[in-house]
Protein backbone atom coordinates (compact mmCIF):
# COMPACT_ATOMS: atom_id res chain seq x y z
CA UNK A 1 0.00 0.00 0.00
CA UNK A 2 2.77 2.29 0.84
CA UNK A 3 4.72 1.70 -2.40
CA UNK A 4 1.39 2.42 -4.21
CA UNK A 5 0.97 5.77 -2.44
CA UNK A 6 4.63 6.41 -3.61
CA UNK A 7 3.98 5.48 -7.46
CA UNK A 8 0.53 8.05 -7.21
CA UNK A 9 2.66 10.98 -5.51
CA UNK A 10 5.74 10.65 -8.30
CA UNK A 11 2.76 10.99 -10.72
CA UNK A 12 1.47 13.81 -9.33
CA UNK A 13 4.96 15.23 -8.62
CA UNK A 14 5.74 15.37 -12.23
CA UNK A 15 2.28 16.48 -12.87
CA UNK A 16 3.31 19.53 -10.87
CA UNK A 17 6.34 20.21 -12.15
CA UNK A 18 5.32 20.20 -15.75
CA UNK A 19 2.57 22.47 -14.56
CA UNK A 20 4.56 25.40 -12.92
CA UNK A 21 7.60 24.86 -14.71
CA UNK A 22 7.37 27.58 -18.02
CA UNK A 23 8.98 25.53 -20.42
CA UNK A 24 6.39 22.88 -20.15
CA UNK A 25 3.14 25.04 -21.24
CA UNK A 26 1.28 24.91 -24.16
CA UNK A 27 -0.89 27.53 -24.94
CA UNK A 28 -3.98 26.53 -26.04
CA UNK A 29 -4.88 29.91 -27.47
CA UNK A 30 -2.49 29.15 -30.39
CA UNK A 31 -4.61 28.73 -33.56
CA UNK A 32 -3.07 28.06 -37.16
CA UNK A 33 -5.18 30.27 -39.02
CA UNK A 34 -4.20 30.09 -42.98
CA UNK A 35 -1.32 32.56 -44.09
CA UNK A 36 -1.87 35.04 -47.12
CA UNK A 37 -1.46 32.84 -50.17
CA UNK A 38 0.89 34.24 -53.53
CA UNK A 39 -0.55 32.23 -56.23
CA UNK A 40 -2.04 32.58 -59.93
CA UNK A 41 -5.15 33.88 -58.78
CA UNK A 42 -4.18 36.03 -56.49
CA UNK A 43 -0.37 37.37 -56.83
CA UNK A 44 -1.35 40.75 -55.48
CA UNK A 45 -1.69 39.98 -51.57
CA UNK A 46 0.83 38.36 -49.61
CA UNK A 47 2.34 38.36 -46.27
CA UNK A 48 5.97 37.56 -45.93
CA UNK A 49 8.45 37.24 -42.73
CA UNK A 50 11.70 39.89 -43.09
CA UNK A 51 13.27 38.53 -39.96
CA UNK A 52 12.45 35.58 -37.08
CA UNK A 53 13.23 38.97 -34.93
CA UNK A 54 11.50 42.78 -34.09
CA UNK A 55 13.46 44.78 -36.31
CA UNK A 56 13.72 48.53 -34.39
CA UNK A 57 13.82 51.99 -35.70
CA UNK A 58 12.60 50.59 -38.89
CA UNK A 59 11.97 52.60 -42.08
CA UNK A 60 10.53 51.30 -45.86
CA UNK A 61 10.63 52.71 -49.44
CA UNK A 62 9.15 51.56 -52.50
CA UNK A 63 11.48 52.73 -55.35
CA UNK A 64 10.67 51.40 -58.97
CA UNK A 65 8.92 48.59 -57.76
CA UNK A 66 11.12 47.22 -55.38
CA UNK A 67 10.58 47.70 -51.34
CA UNK A 68 13.54 48.44 -49.26
CA UNK A 69 13.49 48.10 -45.60
CA UNK A 70 16.25 49.40 -42.77
CA UNK A 71 16.42 48.72 -39.71
CA UNK A 72 18.66 48.07 -36.30
CA UNK A 73 18.75 44.94 -34.90
CA UNK A 74 19.78 45.05 -31.31
CA UNK A 75 22.96 43.15 -30.84
CA UNK A 76 23.45 42.46 -34.54
CA UNK A 77 23.82 46.05 -36.30
CA UNK A 78 22.18 47.64 -38.66
CA UNK A 79 19.83 45.91 -41.52
CA UNK A 80 19.37 46.32 -44.67
CA UNK A 81 17.01 44.38 -47.26
CA UNK A 82 15.48 44.18 -50.64
CA UNK A 83 12.35 42.53 -52.02
CA UNK A 84 10.93 43.12 -55.28
CA UNK A 85 6.53 43.70 -55.60
CA UNK A 86 5.84 39.71 -55.36
CA UNK A 87 7.21 39.31 -51.96
CA UNK A 88 10.53 37.99 -52.37
CA UNK A 89 13.69 38.13 -51.13
CA UNK A 90 16.67 39.63 -53.56
CA UNK A 91 19.09 39.94 -50.77
CA UNK A 92 19.77 41.41 -47.30
CA UNK A 93 22.91 43.17 -45.51
CA UNK A 94 23.71 43.75 -42.35
CA UNK A 95 27.04 45.93 -40.95
CA UNK A 96 27.90 45.68 -37.49
CA UNK A 97 27.36 48.97 -35.76
CA UNK A 98 25.02 50.45 -33.04
CA UNK A 99 22.75 53.21 -34.84
CA UNK A 100 19.10 54.05 -33.78
CA UNK A 101 19.05 57.18 -35.54
CA UNK A 102 19.46 57.14 -39.01
CA UNK A 103 17.64 57.88 -42.99
CA UNK A 104 18.08 56.35 -46.18
CA UNK A 105 17.50 57.46 -49.85
CA UNK A 106 18.27 56.10 -53.45
CA UNK A 107 19.99 57.83 -56.19
CA UNK A 108 18.60 57.63 -59.94
CA UNK A 109 21.68 55.26 -60.03
CA UNK A 110 20.01 52.27 -58.19
CA UNK A 111 22.78 53.11 -55.33
CA UNK A 112 21.38 52.62 -51.59
CA UNK A 113 22.83 55.55 -48.98
CA UNK A 114 22.50 55.45 -45.52
CA UNK A 115 23.56 58.38 -43.19
CA UNK A 116 23.30 57.92 -39.06
CA UNK A 117 25.15 58.13 -36.17
CA UNK A 118 27.22 55.18 -34.81
CA UNK A 119 27.34 54.77 -31.42
CA UNK A 120 30.05 51.63 -31.46
CA UNK A 121 33.01 53.81 -30.24
CA UNK A 122 33.64 56.85 -28.15
CA UNK A 123 32.47 59.50 -29.34
CA UNK A 124 29.32 58.89 -31.48
CA UNK A 125 29.86 59.89 -35.27
CA UNK A 126 28.08 60.65 -38.00
CA UNK A 127 28.61 57.97 -40.87
CA UNK A 128 27.54 57.20 -44.62
CA UNK A 129 26.99 53.88 -46.39
CA UNK A 130 26.89 53.32 -50.46
CA UNK A 131 25.49 49.87 -51.54
CA UNK A 132 24.84 48.92 -54.91
CA UNK A 133 21.52 47.12 -56.78
CA UNK A 134 22.99 43.79 -55.68
CA UNK A 135 23.26 44.20 -52.22
CA UNK A 136 26.75 44.58 -51.95
CA UNK A 137 28.56 47.61 -50.21
CA UNK A 138 30.48 49.71 -52.10
CA UNK A 139 32.09 51.65 -49.15
CA UNK A 140 31.06 52.81 -45.73
CA UNK A 141 33.14 56.42 -44.31
CA UNK A 142 32.64 58.33 -41.05
CA UNK A 143 31.78 61.81 -42.59
CA UNK A 144 32.18 63.61 -39.05
CA UNK A 145 33.68 62.49 -35.57
CA UNK A 146 32.25 63.59 -32.46
CA UNK A 147 28.73 64.24 -34.05
CA UNK A 148 25.62 62.44 -32.64
CA UNK A 149 22.52 63.14 -34.67
CA UNK A 150 19.57 62.51 -32.79
CA UNK A 151 17.37 63.69 -36.08
CA UNK A 152 18.66 62.39 -39.34
CA UNK A 153 16.98 63.15 -43.06
CA UNK A 154 18.83 62.33 -45.92
CA UNK A 155 17.45 62.93 -49.32
CA UNK A 156 19.86 62.59 -53.07
CA UNK A 157 19.13 65.30 -56.42
CA UNK A 158 18.75 64.94 -60.26
CA UNK A 159 22.65 64.96 -59.93
CA UNK A 160 23.24 62.19 -57.26
CA UNK A 161 24.57 64.80 -55.12
CA UNK A 162 23.42 63.69 -51.68
CA UNK A 163 22.25 65.86 -48.59
CA UNK A 164 22.52 65.20 -45.18
CA UNK A 165 20.52 67.11 -42.58
CA UNK A 166 20.02 66.61 -38.92
CA UNK A 167 20.32 67.77 -35.26
CA UNK A 168 24.05 67.77 -33.85
CA UNK A 169 23.55 67.40 -29.86
CA UNK A 170 27.22 67.20 -29.05
CA UNK A 171 27.05 71.19 -30.66
CA UNK A 172 23.29 71.79 -30.32
CA UNK A 173 23.22 73.00 -33.57
CA UNK A 174 21.46 71.98 -36.74
CA UNK A 175 23.81 70.93 -39.67
CA UNK A 176 23.70 70.85 -43.10
CA UNK A 177 25.70 69.07 -45.41
CA UNK A 178 26.22 68.47 -49.10
CA UNK A 179 28.38 65.41 -50.39
CA UNK A 180 29.03 63.70 -54.04
CA UNK A 181 27.88 60.16 -55.20
CA UNK A 182 31.82 59.48 -53.98
CA UNK A 183 30.87 60.24 -49.89
CA UNK A 184 33.37 63.72 -50.32
CA UNK A 185 31.82 66.74 -48.61
CA UNK A 186 31.35 69.89 -50.66
CA UNK A 187 30.27 72.21 -48.06
CA UNK A 188 28.81 72.48 -44.65
CA UNK A 189 26.77 74.66 -42.99
CA UNK A 190 25.09 74.56 -39.24
CA UNK A 191 22.39 76.92 -36.94
CA UNK A 192 22.83 76.89 -33.68
CA UNK A 193 19.38 76.15 -32.01
CA UNK A 194 17.92 73.30 -29.25
CA UNK A 195 17.15 70.13 -30.34
CA UNK A 196 14.28 69.70 -32.72
CA UNK A 197 11.68 67.19 -33.01
CA UNK A 198 11.27 66.84 -36.51
CA UNK A 199 13.75 68.16 -39.63
CA UNK A 200 12.27 67.64 -43.35
CA UNK A 201 14.45 68.22 -46.02
CA UNK A 202 13.33 68.74 -49.48
CA UNK A 203 14.79 69.42 -53.19
CA UNK A 204 13.23 71.75 -55.13
CA UNK A 205 13.55 71.79 -59.39
CA UNK A 206 16.14 74.24 -59.37
CA UNK A 207 18.23 72.19 -56.93
CA UNK A 208 18.15 74.52 -54.31
CA UNK A 209 17.37 72.64 -50.70
CA UNK A 210 14.72 73.32 -48.21
CA UNK A 211 14.20 72.94 -44.51
CA UNK A 212 11.33 72.76 -42.44
CA UNK A 213 12.55 72.67 -38.41
CA UNK A 214 9.77 72.35 -35.53
CA UNK A 215 10.06 71.53 -32.51
CA UNK A 216 7.39 71.22 -29.30
CA UNK A 217 8.98 73.60 -27.06
CA UNK A 218 10.37 76.54 -29.03
CA UNK A 219 9.98 78.06 -32.40
CA UNK A 220 9.31 76.41 -35.90
CA UNK A 221 11.56 77.55 -38.85
CA UNK A 222 11.82 76.95 -43.03
CA UNK A 223 14.68 77.84 -44.37
CA UNK A 224 16.28 78.00 -48.17
CA UNK A 225 19.41 77.59 -49.69
CA UNK A 226 20.65 77.71 -52.79
CA UNK A 227 23.11 74.44 -54.41
CA UNK A 228 26.02 76.32 -53.35
CA UNK A 229 24.84 76.51 -49.39
CA UNK A 230 23.60 80.09 -49.02
CA UNK A 231 20.88 80.51 -47.56
CA UNK A 232 18.18 82.79 -49.99
CA UNK A 233 15.77 83.40 -47.10
CA UNK A 234 14.55 82.51 -43.65
CA UNK A 235 11.50 82.62 -41.74
CA UNK A 236 10.45 82.00 -37.96
CA UNK A 237 7.14 81.24 -36.53
CA UNK A 238 7.11 81.33 -32.47
CA UNK A 239 5.05 79.53 -30.18
CA UNK A 240 5.50 75.68 -28.90
CA UNK A 241 3.26 72.69 -28.65
CA UNK A 242 3.69 70.48 -31.17
CA UNK A 243 5.32 70.28 -34.98
CA UNK A 244 3.77 70.74 -37.95
CA UNK A 245 3.91 69.20 -41.21
CA UNK A 246 5.56 70.57 -44.70
CA UNK A 247 5.38 69.58 -48.12
CA UNK A 248 7.14 71.33 -51.48
CA UNK A 249 4.78 71.28 -54.31
CA UNK A 250 5.15 70.94 -58.01
CA UNK A 251 5.39 73.86 -59.05
CA UNK A 252 8.02 74.66 -55.57
CA UNK A 253 5.59 76.27 -53.68
CA UNK A 254 5.67 75.25 -49.76
CA UNK A 255 2.93 74.39 -48.09
CA UNK A 256 3.20 74.24 -43.73
CA UNK A 257 0.59 72.89 -41.61
CA UNK A 258 -0.47 73.19 -38.13
CA UNK A 259 1.20 76.27 -37.46
CA UNK A 260 0.46 77.12 -33.86
CA UNK A 261 0.10 81.14 -32.45
CA UNK A 262 -0.71 80.75 -28.76
CA UNK A 263 -3.56 83.68 -27.72
CA UNK A 264 -3.48 85.90 -24.41
CA UNK A 265 -6.89 84.23 -23.55
CA UNK A 266 -5.40 80.60 -23.08
CA UNK A 267 -6.54 79.32 -26.45
CA UNK A 268 -4.43 78.53 -29.31
CA UNK A 269 -4.80 79.31 -33.60
CA UNK A 270 -3.79 76.77 -36.20
CA UNK A 271 -3.02 77.78 -39.31
CA UNK A 272 -1.89 76.42 -42.97
CA UNK A 273 0.82 78.68 -44.95
CA UNK A 274 0.98 78.57 -48.58
CA UNK A 275 4.51 80.26 -49.87
CA UNK A 276 6.09 80.69 -53.01
CA UNK A 277 9.50 79.75 -53.94
CA UNK A 278 10.53 83.55 -53.23
CA UNK A 279 9.45 82.94 -49.42
CA UNK A 280 6.28 85.37 -49.53
CA UNK A 281 3.26 84.16 -47.79
CA UNK A 282 0.15 83.33 -50.87
CA UNK A 283 -2.36 82.43 -48.88
CA UNK A 284 -2.92 81.06 -44.98
CA UNK A 285 -6.29 79.38 -42.89
CA UNK A 286 -6.75 79.48 -39.75
CA UNK A 287 -8.48 75.67 -39.22
CA UNK A 288 -9.65 76.38 -35.70
CA UNK A 289 -9.16 78.24 -32.34
CA UNK A 290 -9.22 76.09 -29.13
CA UNK A 291 -8.59 75.83 -25.74
CA UNK A 292 -5.63 74.76 -24.20
CA UNK A 293 -5.28 71.32 -23.27
CA UNK A 294 -8.69 70.11 -25.14
CA UNK A 295 -7.42 69.52 -28.61
CA UNK A 296 -4.57 67.94 -30.60
CA UNK A 297 -3.50 66.71 -33.93
CA UNK A 298 -0.49 66.08 -35.46
CA UNK A 299 -1.20 62.80 -38.00
CA UNK A 300 -0.88 65.85 -40.76
CA UNK A 301 -0.40 63.99 -44.57
CA UNK A 302 -0.37 65.30 -47.95
CA UNK A 303 -1.59 63.40 -51.17
CA UNK A 304 -0.51 63.87 -54.50
CA UNK A 305 -2.88 66.71 -55.15
CA UNK A 306 -1.83 68.56 -52.46
CA UNK A 307 -4.60 67.56 -50.08
CA UNK A 308 -4.08 68.37 -46.86
CA UNK A 309 -5.50 65.63 -44.24
CA UNK A 310 -5.40 65.57 -40.94
CA UNK A 311 -6.94 63.17 -38.39
CA UNK A 312 -7.37 65.43 -34.61
CA UNK A 313 -8.91 63.85 -31.34
CA UNK A 314 -10.83 66.56 -28.72
CA UNK A 315 -12.12 65.19 -25.81
CA UNK A 316 -15.76 66.23 -26.40
CA UNK A 317 -15.75 65.17 -29.82
CA UNK A 318 -13.42 61.66 -30.51
CA UNK A 319 -11.18 61.41 -33.37
CA UNK A 320 -12.35 62.96 -36.43
CA UNK A 321 -10.58 63.13 -40.19
CA UNK A 322 -10.02 66.88 -41.81
CA UNK A 323 -9.68 66.88 -45.18
CA UNK A 324 -8.47 70.79 -46.55
CA UNK A 325 -7.81 71.29 -49.87
CA UNK A 326 -4.98 72.82 -51.93
CA UNK A 327 -6.70 76.15 -51.69
CA UNK A 328 -6.73 75.38 -47.58
CA UNK A 329 -10.58 75.81 -47.75
CA UNK A 330 -12.17 72.65 -45.34
CA UNK A 331 -13.59 70.05 -47.46
CA UNK A 332 -15.05 67.77 -45.09
CA UNK A 333 -14.50 65.95 -41.68
CA UNK A 334 -15.75 62.43 -41.14
CA UNK A 335 -16.23 61.32 -37.62
CA UNK A 336 -14.05 57.60 -36.84
CA UNK A 337 -15.43 56.09 -34.29
CA UNK A 338 -13.89 53.04 -34.77
CA UNK A 339 -11.59 54.41 -32.77
CA UNK A 340 -10.94 55.91 -29.31
CA UNK A 341 -8.78 58.93 -28.33
CA UNK A 342 -6.17 56.56 -26.62
CA UNK A 343 -5.02 54.96 -29.73
CA UNK A 344 -4.34 58.13 -31.35
CA UNK A 345 -0.65 57.78 -31.84
CA UNK A 346 -1.16 54.59 -33.30
CA UNK A 347 -2.71 55.78 -36.36
CA UNK A 348 -1.30 55.52 -39.68
CA UNK A 349 -2.80 57.60 -43.24
CA UNK A 350 -1.72 57.36 -46.43
CA UNK A 351 -3.93 58.55 -49.78
CA UNK A 352 -3.24 57.10 -53.29
CA UNK A 353 -3.25 58.65 -56.60
CA UNK A 354 -7.20 58.84 -56.41
CA UNK A 355 -7.49 60.48 -53.46
CA UNK A 356 -8.75 57.77 -51.60
CA UNK A 357 -7.65 57.27 -47.56
CA UNK A 358 -6.36 54.31 -46.11
CA UNK A 359 -6.00 54.48 -42.12
CA UNK A 360 -4.36 51.51 -40.33
CA UNK A 361 -3.77 51.24 -37.00
CA UNK A 362 -2.13 48.91 -34.39
CA UNK A 363 -1.58 48.45 -30.95
CA UNK A 364 1.07 49.08 -28.40
CA UNK A 365 -1.29 46.90 -25.28
CA UNK A 366 -0.49 43.46 -24.26
CA UNK A 367 -3.91 42.12 -25.51
CA UNK A 368 -3.52 38.93 -26.21
CA UNK A 369 -5.89 39.18 -29.26
CA UNK A 370 -4.74 42.61 -30.67
CA UNK A 371 -5.45 42.95 -34.04
CA UNK A 372 -4.96 45.52 -37.06
CA UNK A 373 -7.74 47.64 -38.16
CA UNK A 374 -7.92 49.13 -41.79
CA UNK A 375 -10.32 51.40 -42.76
CA UNK A 376 -10.90 52.69 -46.33
CA UNK A 377 -12.36 56.43 -47.22
CA UNK A 378 -13.08 57.90 -50.77
CA UNK A 379 -12.37 61.29 -51.97
CA UNK A 380 -15.59 62.41 -50.33
CA UNK A 381 -14.64 60.81 -46.92
CA UNK A 382 -17.39 58.31 -46.79
CA UNK A 383 -15.74 55.17 -45.61
CA UNK A 384 -16.02 52.58 -48.33
CA UNK A 385 -13.98 49.13 -46.67
CA UNK A 386 -12.93 48.45 -43.13
CA UNK A 387 -12.22 44.98 -41.16
CA UNK A 388 -9.14 43.25 -39.29
CA UNK A 389 -6.18 41.72 -40.12
CA UNK A 390 -4.04 40.12 -37.49
CA UNK A 391 -3.96 37.65 -35.11
CA UNK A 392 -3.81 35.12 -32.81
CA UNK A 393 -1.78 37.11 -30.71
CA UNK A 394 -0.22 40.99 -30.05
CA UNK A 395 0.62 42.77 -33.61
CA UNK A 396 2.25 46.20 -34.03
CA UNK A 397 2.43 48.36 -37.09
CA UNK A 398 5.53 50.13 -38.07
CA UNK A 399 5.38 51.44 -41.21
CA UNK A 400 2.96 51.80 -43.79
CA UNK A 401 3.59 53.12 -47.44
CA UNK A 402 1.69 53.20 -50.69
CA UNK A 403 3.22 52.72 -54.26
CA UNK A 404 2.70 54.46 -57.77
CA UNK A 405 -0.11 51.33 -58.27
CA UNK A 406 -1.53 52.10 -55.31
CA UNK A 407 -0.82 48.91 -53.65
CA UNK A 408 -0.71 49.37 -49.86
CA UNK A 409 1.86 47.65 -48.01
CA UNK A 410 2.66 47.68 -43.99
CA UNK A 411 5.90 46.86 -42.00
CA UNK A 412 4.74 45.39 -38.88
CA UNK A 413 6.18 43.00 -35.47
CA UNK A 414 3.77 40.22 -35.12
CA UNK A 415 4.02 38.15 -31.76
CA UNK A 416 4.16 34.47 -31.55
CA UNK A 417 4.06 32.07 -28.84
CA UNK A 418 5.47 28.73 -28.94
CA UNK A 419 4.34 25.75 -27.64
CA UNK A 420 6.88 25.93 -24.88
CA UNK A 421 5.19 29.20 -24.02
CA UNK A 422 7.92 31.30 -25.11
CA UNK A 423 7.06 34.55 -26.44
CA UNK A 424 9.07 36.36 -29.51
CA UNK A 425 8.46 38.90 -31.94
CA UNK A 426 9.24 39.07 -35.77
CA UNK A 427 9.34 41.34 -38.48
CA UNK A 428 6.87 41.10 -41.05
CA UNK A 429 6.08 42.89 -44.91
CA UNK A 430 2.42 42.85 -46.00
CA UNK A 431 0.95 43.71 -49.63
CA UNK A 432 -2.68 44.42 -49.87
CA UNK A 433 -3.82 42.76 -46.73
CA UNK A 434 -7.39 40.77 -47.00
CA UNK A 435 -9.91 40.69 -44.27
CA UNK A 436 -9.04 38.16 -41.71
CA UNK A 437 -6.01 37.64 -42.85
CA UNK A 438 -2.69 36.76 -40.03
CA UNK A 439 0.73 36.78 -40.46
CA UNK A 440 2.68 34.02 -41.30
CA UNK A 441 3.94 31.51 -38.85
CA UNK A 442 7.30 30.51 -37.63
CA UNK A 443 8.52 27.38 -38.37
CA UNK A 444 9.99 26.54 -34.73
CA UNK A 445 12.49 24.01 -35.16
CA UNK A 446 14.28 21.75 -32.28
CA UNK A 447 16.33 24.40 -30.23
CA UNK A 448 18.13 24.78 -26.80
CA UNK A 449 14.68 25.27 -24.84
CA UNK A 450 13.22 22.15 -26.57
CA UNK A 451 16.57 19.79 -25.79
CA UNK A 452 16.29 21.65 -21.88
CA UNK A 453 12.53 19.91 -22.20
CA UNK A 454 13.45 16.73 -23.51
CA UNK A 455 16.00 16.14 -21.02
CA UNK A 456 13.94 17.17 -18.36
CA UNK A 457 11.22 15.24 -19.36
CA UNK A 458 13.67 11.90 -19.93
CA UNK A 459 15.42 12.34 -16.11
CA UNK A 460 11.68 12.43 -15.04
CA UNK A 461 10.10 9.65 -16.86
CA UNK A 462 13.75 7.49 -15.80
CA UNK A 463 12.67 8.07 -12.20
CA UNK A 464 9.28 7.11 -13.13
CA UNK A 465 10.37 4.45 -14.58
CA UNK A 466 12.88 3.35 -11.37
CA UNK A 467 9.72 3.71 -9.15
CA UNK A 468 7.15 1.47 -10.99
CA UNK A 469 9.82 -0.93 -11.35
CA UNK A 470 10.76 -0.94 -7.41
CA UNK A 471 6.76 -1.24 -7.03
CA UNK A 472 6.21 -4.12 -9.22
CA UNK A 473 9.60 -6.08 -8.93
CA UNK A 474 8.38 -7.44 -5.62
CA UNK A 475 5.12 -7.59 -6.09
CA UNK A 476 5.94 -10.12 -8.79
CA UNK A 477 8.48 -12.05 -6.83
CA UNK A 478 5.64 -12.52 -3.99
CA UNK A 479 3.42 -13.20 -6.92
CA UNK A 480 5.82 -16.24 -7.76
CA UNK A 481 6.21 -17.49 -4.52
CA UNK A 482 2.52 -17.72 -3.69
CA UNK A 483 1.97 -19.26 -6.87
CA UNK A 484 4.94 -21.74 -5.88
CA UNK A 485 3.28 -22.72 -2.67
Amino acid sequence: MRKSKLFVLSILTFALLAYFNPNFHVNIRINHYRKISTNSEDNESWATIIDENGIEYSKSKVVNNSIYVVGYFNGNGLYVTKYNNSGVKLWEYTWNIISWHFDFTIDSDNYLYIAGTSFTDSPASLFLLKINASGNLVWSKIINSDTSCLVVSLKADLNNYLYISGYNSTGNKIILLKLNSSGAILWDRDLNMERPDIIEMYIDSGSNIILYIGTDYSSQYLIKYNSSGSIIWQKEWGGSHMTGKSKVTFNDDILISNIPIFQKNNTVDRWILKINGSGSTINKTKIWNYPLGLFWGELWNYDAFNNIYLIGVAYYEGVVLYKINSNLTLAWNCSLNYFSRYDYGLIKIKCDSQQDITIVSGTDRYDPNSKILLLKLNSSGIIVNNFFWGGPNRDKIEQVFIDAQDNIYFLGISESVNPWNVHRDYTILVKNPKANGSPPELNYEFGKNDALVFTIMSFVSLISLTVILSILIPEISIFKRNKRN
